[in-house]
């Protein structure tokens, strides 16, 4: 099977990818493996247990990782897991709440449509195309290609659109070896195929997502030089790699390791949507990479839409957003300028959060119920309020690193971090039932598991009001809020004691999953 990533052990038992690894999971979106330490009758005991449960009870949906924990934990204790997670996330990395065991059974009569997963129900606009999330797929059983394996597409993690119908000659079919492990980009796009066999075929999709923005490479790094590959993704993943490394954007791009410069024409003439839409993000990169950052800012501020804005936002997302924007009254450029900042790496996020992200906050929210506004903007504004959330979780979490900055005084980064975590208890505390407003909610939950080590997060937040949020309707604020409850609980008894009461109200699961809402 391709792209297997290697065993070897640093000082602390991980199994951390090499370079080469990680420039094939930046290009062709995925790695796979056979956990080392997980015995042949471990994935038996895992596959038939599972099995039993599936067909007596239906599927546990995200409660399957509490429910078949004891034959799922050596999985996520091998220290090769651990080691690809850790180099590709950062070692403070959290599994999400959301997980599902993949259930093919013989005589399903249709294979999945390509397609790239949803945020657990909920549509993003912009997808990260940074090393945020990684999915995680385990087979317990072989997988033959009668059994309707998973097929992937290789280097389609970085866009948007997709061709949902054709196969292509460069689809990889995930036949696989028992005990299987592949990890990856999140937005890479994949689909079942059709069980022709007698047997039942299980995978266990589980999420995980960074909580720390990266200063330095998380792998068993040799080199900060990215050499240049034959991927038509390759500046994407080359700008990627530079982020990951924590490479400050000011740096200048080593010659050598900048591949060809993209051919304009190729792009304009393709006929191939989803092949002009890589290329034109791939270009994006380019330019970002080889020192025109102002110049595609400048195009981004100016654009309507379409491939160039997506790219362009894609691009800048691993540069130096250290200079709030005045963003005038267009919805769509906060979102731009929103998802920029939330990936930034300058060491001036303070000033982004003081200047920029905090006021753009009340004017978004205030929008929300000062006037009417039509279908479109109204889409355009949820879009936006998401993101200068999300901004502000990241931008906040990085304020420990703002005191050694020059002209930050003390006082000043107290005084942000309280205006910061207010803002995201109030955004955590977003009215209504839709879906777009449950999102805002999760994504605020996550944004203070991200500020976890600041004070303010504790006292601003206060237990009362994050066990109040353990009310909520949306399954996954309930579960961020879990998880920063567990997280804050390592240094606070009430946390501790709180998080610990609602888990042993519900034995562990999530009340609102069931067979009939599984996810």
């Amino acid at each position: 099977m391709a792209d297997t990533a290697t065993l070897r052990k640093s000082d602390d038992d991980l199994c951390l990818l090499t370079d080469e690894e990680v420039r094939i999971f930046l290009t062709r979106g995925f790695l796979s493996f056979l956990p080392p330490s997980v015995s042949s009758d471990q994935h038996d005991q895992c596959y038939y247990s599972t099995l039993e449960t599936l067909q007596r009870d239906g599927n546990m949906g995200n409660n399957v990782y509490p429910m078949m924990r004891e034959v799922l934990d050596p999985i996520f204790q091998d220290p090769q897991v651990r080691g690809t997670l850790t180099s590709l996330l950062g070692p403070d990395y959290v599994m999400l709440p959301h997980r599902f065991c993949h259930w093919n059974a013989p005589g399903k009569t249709r294979a999945q449509r390509w397609h790239r997963d949803s945020y657990w129900g909920h549509k993003m606009a912009y997808r990260p195309n940074v090393p945020q999330y990684a999915m995680l797929m385990y087979y317990p059983q072989k997988v033959t290609r009668d059994m309707g394996p998973t097929a992937v597409r290789p280097e389609t993690q970085y866009g948007i659109k997709l061709n949902a119908e054709t196969d292509e000659k460069d689809d990889v079919f995930l036949d696989c070896e028992q005990g299987t492990v592949v990890i990856n980009h999140y937005d890479i796009v994949h689909r079942a195929t059709l069980n022709t066999s007698s047997k039942h075929r299980l995978m266990f999709k589980f999420l995980f997502r960074r909580t720390k923005a990266p200063v330095t490479p998380t792998w068993d790094c040799s080199s900060l030089d990215w050499k240049p590959t034959s991927s038509r993704v390759d500046h994407i993943a080359h700008g990627i790699w530079r982020w990951l490394c924590g490479t400050k954007p000011t740096e200048k791009v080593s010659p050598a390791s900048l591949s060809a410069k993209p051919n304009p024409k190729v792009c304009r003439e393709t006929k191939n949507k989803v092949l002009r839409e890589e290329l034109t993000i791939d270009a994006a990169y380019y330019s970002v990479l080889s020192g025109q950052t102002a110049s595609v800012f400048t195009t981004l501020l100016r654009s309507r839409g379409g491939d160039s804005r997506l790219a362009n936002t894609y691009a800048l997302s691993v540069a130096a957003l250290d200079t709030p924007y005045e963003l005038g009254a267009s919805f769509s450029s906060a979102a731009d300028i929103s998802y920029i900042a939330a990936h930034s790496s300058s060491p001036l996020r303070h000033r982004l959060l003081d200047d920029m992200l905090l006021p753009l906050f009340d004017r978004l929210f205030a929008a929300g119920t000062a006037a009417k506004l039509n279908k479109a903007q109204l889409s355009d504004l949820k879009l936006a309020q998401l993101w200068v959330v999300e901004a502000i979780g990241w931008c906040a979490a990085a304020l420990p690193l703002a005191h050694k900055e020059p002209g930050a005084s003390k006082k000043q980064l107290t005084r942000v971090a309280q205006d910061a975590v207010a803002a995201l208890c109030r955004a955590l505390e977003t009215q209504g039932d839709s879906k777009e407003e449950a999102q805002i909610r999760f994504t605020a939950a996550f944004a203070l598991l991200l500020c976890e080590e600041l004070p303010e997060t504790a006292s601003s937040a206060g237990t009362q009001r994050l066990v109040a949020a353990l009310a909520d309707p949306q399954r996954y604020v309930r579960g961020n809020i879990v998880l920063l409850l567990q997280r804050l609980g390592l240094r606070s008894e009430a946390h501790a004691t709180a998080v610990a009461e609602y888990l042993r109200e519900h034995n562990g699961l999530c009340p609102l999953t069931t067979v009939a809402s599984p996810f």
